[in-house]
């Protein structure tokens, strides 16, 4: 049988399944310097997609649909903040991503573990003149190091460019997607978002969805925690123009309802909730109740996972 090529999401989880038991050695340690409040500076820009999860409003909800995936990732959970990411999604290739995680990490006790981990080998490089660790996980392409005891750097091979200095992100990347991962944990927010910028029909298209000629630039999907069970699903469909945008919105809500089927989420229930208003260039809706095992096989449908 042809083996089917991992996908971003299922490379991240399994990186973070390999920390659980490295944390939980580190042990208890009194709590160090407060996270980075913009770990988004620290992001690598030439991605594609992007995501952002507040993890420290949202730890019950996360180790929950995290748990259908990848097993027991409490460990992980429980001492980080805020994760957030670049993404690229290729047809038949690898999934490639780097990301940022923010939390109270034990520095000395994770390393430690990661060094007696056999699924890890440990290398170094030198960074303004000092020597850098950093990990390499043996069965795939990722990769970790903890730059500070606020933080972790986990990528698909791109580690070594994460460690060395670089001008912030925000100066490099949209900054309508960097306004966007930062929202995430704020009022009106939402908990997690991913976007898929420029194209974004590719994703689309990877989920059935035929968009046809639709001038779309991106698409932004955000995911809300209601209450312990209960999720909301919102985002939006960026056009070229504002012109772009009325037309679409005449039909929005059928093209709303025909993607969100493609998620594997209820139709029905997304045709008597959901919100859709034109604003400018784009096309937002809101509204669209799901449940967390829902949240889960969308997350592998997007991802390529399932």
């Amino acid at each position: 049988m042809r083996r089917r090529r991992a996908s971003a999401f299922g490379l991240l989880l399994r990186a973070a399944a390999g920390l659980v038991a490295a944390l939980v050695l580190g042990g208890c340690v009194t709590r160090g310097p407060e996270p980075s409040p913009f770990p988004e500076s620290l992001l690598l820009t030439d991605y594609t997609s992007w995501f952002a999860v507040d993890i420290a409003g949202n730890r019950a909800l996360i180790e929950s649909v995290l748990s259908e995936v990848e097993g027991d990732l409490g460990g992980v959970v429980s001492r980080t903040e805020r994760i957030v990411g670049g993404l690229r999604l290729i047809p038949g290739a690898p999934a490639e991503f780097s990301a940022v995680a923010a939390g109270d990490f034990p520095r000395g006790g994770v390393q430690f573990a990661l060094r007696s981990n056999r699924a890890f080998e440990r290398l170094s490089t030198d960074v303004d003149g000092s020597r850098t660790i950093y990990y390499r996980q043996l069965e795939s392409p990722v990769q970790l190091a903890i730059p500070a005891p606020d933080l972790i750097y986990i990528s698909t091979g791109r580690v070594l460019e994460m460690l060395h200095p670089r001008p912030p992100a925000e100066l490099d990347m949209s900054p309508e997607v960097y306004r966007e991962l930062r929202r995430v944990g704020t009022a009106g927010g939402g908990d997690a978002v991913v976007i898929f910028d420029d194209p974004g029909r590719g994703v689309l298209e990877s989920l059935g969805v035929d968009a046809g000629p639709l001038p779309l630039t991106r698409i932004a999907l955000s995911v809300s925690n209601v209450d312990d069970e209960a999720l909301e699903l919102g985002g939006s469909f960026t056009m070229r123009s504002a012109r772009d945008a009325a037309l679409f919105g005449r039909i929005g809500r059928l093209f709303v309802i025909v993607f969100v089927r493609s998620l594997g989420l209820d139709s029905n229930a997304a045709q008597a909730n959901a919100e859709i208003v034109v604003d400018g260039a784009k096309v937002v809706f809101s509204g669209i109740p799901m449940g967390r095992e829902e949240l889960s096989a969308a997350i592998g449908r997007i991802t390529g996972g399932q």
